[in-house]
This record gives C-alpha cells, sequence and structure tokens, in this order.
C-alpha cells in the first residue's frame, strides 16, 4: 500500500522540486546578503513596504488559479473532461483580465505618489502583471504534474532576475532589486509558453463562469484571509515598532522562508494527488498521506531548525555585521515554521471538492488575524512593546489557527469519511 503513496514518479518530483530549491537556496541567500548589506536596515523595510504592491499576486485575485486546481484535479479524477475544459478556459481566461486590471490600476496609483516613489510603484506593478501571468502556466504545469518543467523554469529565470541584481545593486539599488523581480516573472512566463501544451481557449462562459464565481469566490476569501494576516504582521510592525524594526523583522522572515521553502516541496508534489484521490473516493489513501508526511515533514523541520540556529550565530556577525542585533529575532521566528507547516496538508482537505470547508478555514484564519492584532495591541498598551514579544504573539496566534485546522480536519474528514469505513 505504501508503495502507492512513495512511487517512484512521486520520488522523481520531490527529487526535482528538491534539487531546485538546493541549488537556489545558497544564491537566493546571497542574494539576500547582498541586498541587506547594500541597501541596510531602513531602506530595506522601505523595499518591503512596497512589496506590499508585489505580494498582490498572491493575495489580490479571485481563487481563479486555486479552483482550477481543486476542480481539475477532481475531474480527473472522476474522468469528467468536459468540465475540466470548462474550467480551465474560464479560470484562466479570468486570472488574465485580473491580471491586467490590476497592472492598470498600479500605473494610476504611482502617479498619487512623489516622484521619487513613481518609478518604484511602476515598477512593481510590472513585476505584478508578469508573476499572475507566470502563475497560471505554474499552475497548469503543476495540474499535468509537470514538476521538473516548473523546476527547471524556477532555476532559469532565478540565475537571471539575482543576476541582474548582482550586476546593478550597487549602481542602481532599489531598482535592481524591482526590475529583478519582474524579469523573473517575464522569463518564467515565455518559458513554460513555449514548453506546455495545453487545451485552452481564451473564453468566458458567463453561465459557467458564474457557477465557479461561486467556488473561486470562497477560495478567494481564504486567500485574502491569510493575506489580511500577513499584511498585518508587517502593518504592525511598522506603525508600532518603525521602519528598522520592519527590516529586522523582513530579514527574520526571510531566514525563515529559506527552511520552509524547501520543506513544502514535498507538500506542492501532493496536492494534485490529494486533490485526484478524493475524486476517486480513496478516503483511506488520502488520510494516510496527510498523517505520516506532515509528521516527516515536522520531524524534518526541527532538524532544519536547530540547524539554522547554530548557523546564525556563525555566519551573521562575519558577513552581516549590520544585521547582528536581528539573531535572536530570526532565531525565535524560526519556530513559526512548525505551526505553519504542521496544518498545511489537512487545510487542503478542508477547501477540497469533497469537504467543501473554504468559509470555514477562511474564517479561522481571520480569527487568528484579530487575535494577532489585539494581542499586539493590548501588549502595547499594558507593557512596552518590542519586536521580541511580537514574534512571541505570531508564533502564538499561528499555533492557534494550525490547532484549529487539524481539529475539524478530524471532525470533517477523518470522522465522516475515513472512521466509518474502518
Amino acid at each position: 500500500m505504501m508503495s502507492e503513496f512513495f512511487s517512484k514518479k512521486i520520488f522523481k518530483d520531490i527529487f526535482a522540486l528538491s534539487t531546485a530549491n538546493i541549488l537556489l537556496q545558497p544564491i537566493q541567500l546571497l542574494k539576500s546578503f547582498v541586498v541587506l548589506k547594500v541597501l541596510g536596515p531602513e531602506v530595506y523595510g522601505s523595499l518591503k513596504s512596497v512589496e506590499m504592491l508585489q505580494m498582490l499576486d498572491k493575495y489580490g485575485n479571485l481563487g481563479f488559479n486555486a479552483t482550477a486546481r481543486r476542480e481539475i484535479g477532481h475531474a480527473r479524477g472522476s474522468k469528467d473532461v468536459e468540465y475540466e475544459k470548462v474550467v480551465r478556459n474560464n479560470t484562466y481566461s479570468g486570472e488574465i483580465i485580473l491580471a491586467t486590471i490590476l497592472f492598470l490600476l498600479g500605473i494610476l496609483l504611482s502617479f498619487s505618489f512623489s516622484k521619487d516613489f513613481v518609478w518604484i510603484i511602476i515598477f512593481a506593478s510590472f513585476s505584478l502583471f508578469f508573476s499572475k501571468i507566470r502563475n497560471i502556466l505554474t499552475t497548469e504545469a503543476s495540474i499535468q504534474k509537470n514538476f521538473l518543467l516548473i523546476s527547471k523554469t524556477r532555476v532559469f529565470s532565478t540565475i537571471i532576475s539575482i543576476g541582474f541584481i548582482f550586476i546593478f545593486i550597487n549602481s542602481i539599488k532599489i531598482y535592481a532589486v524591482l526590475i529583478g523581480n519582474g524579469l523573473l516573472g517575464l522569463i518564467a512566463t515565455i518559458y513554460l509558453f513555449k514548453k506546455l501544451k495545453f487545451d485552452y481557449e481564451f473564453k468566458i462562459d458567463f453561465s459557467k463562469m458564474k457557477k465557479l464565481l461561486f467556488i473561486s469566490i470562497p477560495l478567494t476569501f481564504n486567500t485574502l484571509a491569510l493575506g489580511s494576516y500577513k499584511y498585518s504582521e508587517r502593518i504592525l510592525v511598522l506603525t508600532l515598532l518603525g521602519q528598522k524594526n520592519l527590516g529586522f523583522y523582513s530579514f527574520a522572515v526571510t531566514i525563515g522562508t529559506i527552511i520552509s521553502t524547501l520543506l513544502k516541496t514535498a507538500i506542492t508534489v501532493r496536492v494534485q494527488d490529494l486533490y485526484e484521490l478524493l475524486g476517486e473516493k480513496k478516503y483511506k489513501n488520502v488520510n494516510k498521506i496527510v498523517i505520516y508526511e506532515t509528521l516527516l515533514i515536522l520531524i524534518a523541520s526541527i532538524g532544519l531548525i536547530f540547524t539554522f540556529w547554530l548557523l546564525l550565530d556563525f555566519l551573521i556577525p562575519r558577513f552581516l555585521p549590520k544585521w547582528s542585533d536581528s539573531i535572536i529575532y530570526a532565531k525565535a521566528l524560526l519556530f513559526i515554521i512548525l505551526a505553519e507547516l504542521m496544518s498545511i496538508h489537512p487545510s487542503y482537505i478542508l477547501i477540497s471538492t469533497l469537504v467543501n470547508k473554504v468559509k470555514l478555514v477562511s474564517l479561522l484564519r481571520l480569527i487568528s488575524s484579530i487575535v494577532l492584532c489585539s494581542l499586539t495591541y493590548i501588549i502595547s498598551y499594558v507593557s512596552s512593546l518590542d519586536l521580541l514579544s511580537f514574534i512571541y504573539v505570531n508564533i502564538i496566534s499561528y499555533f492557534l489557527y494550525s490547532l484549529a485546522i487539524m481539529v475539524y480536519y478530524y471532525f470533517y474528514f477523518y470522522r465522516i469519511y475515513v472512521a466509518k469505513n474502518f
């Protein structure tokens, strides 16, 4: 039975994505070091403030890509070819239209800023547009389970993007990072478009789109709820602790992202399998994947957290002395990785076509954002808030959310679809 879960194909996919991540992580880390060193805490905080616009790539959407993955996966599991075509045409066309609208709004928004920020917003808008188009193609590659292509694209486009940043960071500073981010999306889009083959027509069927919107909009709320949490983190730090602390916090997030990106590889490979298995009604198999792989990922994360805990004391003072004060924050924030990873598998099941508890997941995320904001302001009111206290509050909020996801996974999936069949 376990051979079905850990087949050669799955190992090859995980190996492809892991290899890409392993190859890119040292380069990404070097890029982060260079950017941090050249820009310094103040300007780096400004960069992260501007990148809130680019975050709309992930959080500013109508759930079309998530709907495509979910519904096409279920359709493939249940052998519904016609529905698969309808979903692909409407969701991808809707996402293209949305990307164009956000790009134009970004351009218009740029003229409301000072002269120094006009070009910064314009470059960020171009980066947002190409990232969203790239995500459409990456979604299709994931549906086709062509993770080798995704890996090649990521390596190829990232190396060119980072190379541009390395060449121009000293001369044009923050603009080098923004233009480099735009190149990442543009090059990936061109490469994926040439390599991918799929049956798609730019077409909006309004009757079918209406039904799909009833699926995608709740998925959008889920993404927006996550976005509200991520934006709340940065806004709270910026408003209560200042731009320099936002720079320190962003540095700590960057360190944590290095670890979580490596560990999320196995989850990325599994998502489409989970959706298709649910379509095939193989519920026990799904539950085994969720339990076994979550445990393995958590064990691996503990090892990586301990390793980075030791490395930070050695690397930062030697290579980034300006950031030595941020070591304590980076170490503390590493533990949020455990909370983040423990709920990913169960949350995909809760938002699946079968269980369809998207609104519940969104509500839990919004509650966690409220908890984060409330506890932060309470501490700020009763005592002196510092960045370390905020990080502790953040970890608590995230763990509460993840525990709630696991409880609802038990009640809405395990008890209904798994336990009764034992």
